[in-house]
């Protein structure tokens, strides 16, 4: 069968021929390797644009004696997976002692990854066609099966191995020496382990630094995980990840396919607004330019009118197919942003149209941008225990933006942990009428009652302002402390209906129910795309980008691995600046009167207390 698809070579495979495979893995595609074409016919697998560069790429490297170590970054159906799933067989069945190892997001997709595998093994040429000892569903494993009663038979095969799992196996190879790996869907990973950062770098060490090794992350997109950060260089506190990951990143848009063109060029006027049913598209037209020379070559396009056609040819297609999406979407997500979901023209609009994200990830983005062009970089302080206070420090938990000013009122909103190491007790404080983002204080191992003393000095520092700490849990001991042993005075009181009492209540703190959470949530998404916060800390915008409605739960929290305590005590924050009257006007309050401070016993003193308690 193999022979009849590849009539070139019928004839004697000789050595030299399997040297030249070896050199070269489009050529080996093309004479070895079959696959199935969209109308289900075996065919040829014959490298198109996207695929040769892709091996060009690869080929580079092996020719500088490095290891490939590629991000593949990709809209849909570009053929990218099944590229380097004949990379890995290529490296697999023509050398001895070879393995490669294929990981997939969920089996089906597994499974489906090692088809094509095994229709390249049952098509290959049947004069080199190697013996296999395994060939199951998850392993092809190319050796013979020798008579251990036979002394005489030397030969034992190739034993190379080709295998697939899924990334729920957290070790993910740990135990073996791969030459080969390909990571496919690589941004969904997070959906079925949190720990897919230590996985990766488990994985990369087993695979050895040399010349004719492959590392390949092949994914498109999904939400603001930890593929972003990887695409990003940097964690979700902004510190640069370990350099020894070392990925190459290429990112193939759809512009990169032959057939997603028109015959015709726009010849309507451009839109220019973003959030038009076209986006903008004189701001995409340069882009688009810009990418068809790098697929194409300058060459290609020998004058700028031809450059200028092709475009509007694109965004002709552009258009047809976002109205296709008009008309068989509907719900919360436009036609624009399906389509760039599935076709993006660039790296951050892929990530930041993806994803389940509650907030609108485009504001997030222009948010952080606005942010990294400010320059403010602010000042840290450390809380420190002995003294009850807060001192300057280079890795602090308290983030102060901009310090407290004279006259002006300040809320907080605290969202408090047990202080074991895993979740973490945070507080936003956000000036009035603005609503900015002014100091943020964060830290997983302060105890309920310690962060009662750390709220109570941040509060007062912001000229005694109103907090509202989140009263679940071990919240109560936090609100107690500050009420009753504190006596800290601008406490957010809550009025709830006391059944025993028959009348309604007064409670301290913020309690989150599944009502309260979604009017906080719905509230905090209105004021993000009203552009009524001014923020000034990036890991609060990352960590709204990863903070999710889970439909399978039916609830919102935090994808897997995250935090969500940035977002509760945000959206606590202003859930008080509402109450205060600021959170939906821009009316300035008057400034407080100036009042003469009362002479008494120092605070803190056991006359301090004494006066407090009688009073």
């Amino acid at each position: 069968m193999s022979l009849a698809l590849n009539p070139h070579i019928r004839t004697e495979i000789t050595e030299a021929m399997v040297t030249r495979w070896r050199e070269d893995l489009e050529l080996f595609a093309k004479d070895c390797l079959v696959i199935t074409n969209k109308e289900s016919q075996l065919v040829p697998f014959v490298f198109h644009r996207f695929q040769h560069q892709l091996w060009l790429t690869l080929k580079a490297d092996i020719k500088a004696g490095r290891p490939s170590r590629l991000y593949l970054l990709k809209a849909r159906q570009m053929g990218s997976s099944t590229f380097v799933q004949a990379l890995i067989f290529w490296r697999t069945v023509l050398w001895k002692y070879s393995s490669g190892l294929v990981v997939a997001h969920h089996l089906r997709s597994a499974q489906e990854l090692f088809r094509k595998s095994h229709i390249f093994y049952n098509t290959f040429p049947a004069q080199i066609r190697p013996e296999t000892k395994q060939a199951n569903r998850h392993e092809l494993l190319f050796a013979r099966d020798t008579d251990p009663k036979d002394q005489d038979d030397k030969d034992i095969g190739l034993q190379s191995r080709l295998s697939v799992t899924t990334a729920k196996d957290v070790h993910l190879g740990a135990s073996q020496t791969l030459h080969a790996v390909h990571l496919s869907e690589f941004a969904r990973y997070e959906n079925v382990q949190s720990n897919v950062g230590t996985s990766l770098a488990t994985l990369i060490q087993t695979v050895p630094k040399r010349a004719n090794s492959f590392v390949i992350l092949e994914t498109t997109a999904w939400g603001l995980g930890f593929a972003y950060q990887l695409w990003r260089g940097e964690d979700d506190q902004g510190n640069k990840l370990p350099s020894d990951l070392g990925f190459r990143k290429m990112f193939v848009s759809w512009i990169a396919a032959d057939e997603y063109t028109s015959d015709k060029p726009l010849i309507e006027k451009l839109s220019g607004a973003k959030d038009s049913f076209w986006g903008n598209e004189k701001a995409l037209l340069p882009i688009i330019e810009s990418e068809l020379k790098t697929w194409y070559g300058e060459e290609t396009f020998p004058t700028n009118d031809s450059l200028r056609h092709e475009a509007l040819c694109r965004l002709q297609w552009r258009r047809e197919k976002i109205a296709e999406m008009g008309i068989a979407g509907g719900g919360s997500v436009t036609a624009l942003q399906m389509f760039q979901q599935e076709y993006p023209t660039t790296a951050d609009e892929a990530f930041l149209t993806t994803g389940r994200s509650v907030f609108d990830t485009y504001k997030l983005d222009d948010y952080r941008q606005a942010i990294e062009s400010s320059g403010n970089q602010g000042t840290k302080y450390r809380w420190y225990d002995v003294e009850r206070g807060f001192e300057e420090a280079e890795h602090g938990e308290l983030h102060m933006f901009v310090p407290p000013e004279q006259g002006r009122r300040y809320v907080i909103g605290a969202d408090v942990s047990e202080g074991l190491g895993e979740d973490r007790s945070v507080a936003q404080v956000l000036k009035l009428p603005e609503l900015e983002q002014v100091a943020v204080f964060k830290s997983s191992n302060i105890d309920p009652l310690t962060y009662a003393d750390a709220l109570y000095e941040l509060g007062d520092w912001y000229n005694r302002a109103t907090i509202g700490v989140e009263s679940n849990s071990v919240g109560i001991a936090t609100n107690l402390r500050l009420s009753q042993e504190r006596f800290y005075r601008p406490l957010y009181r809550r009025e709830i209906f006391d059944n025993k009492k028959k009348k309604r209540v007064e409670r301290f703190g913020w309690n989150t129910n599944r009502q309260s959470k979604a009017i906080l949530l719905s509230d905090l998404r209105d004021a993000i795309q009203d552009n009524r916060i001014l923020f000034n800390d990036v890991a609060t915008l990352d960590e709204m980008g990863w903070y999710i409605f889970d439909p399978e739960k039916n609830k919102y929290q935090a994808a897997v691995g995250y935090h969500d305590d940035c977002v509760m005590s945000l959206g606590i924050a202003y859930q008080l600046a509402v109450d205060s009257g600021f959170g939906r006007t821009v009316r300035v309050p008057r400034p407080p009167r100036e009042r003469k401070r009362r002479v008494g016993p120092q605070r803190g003193s056991f006359e301090y207390y004494e006066k407090q308690l009688n009073r």
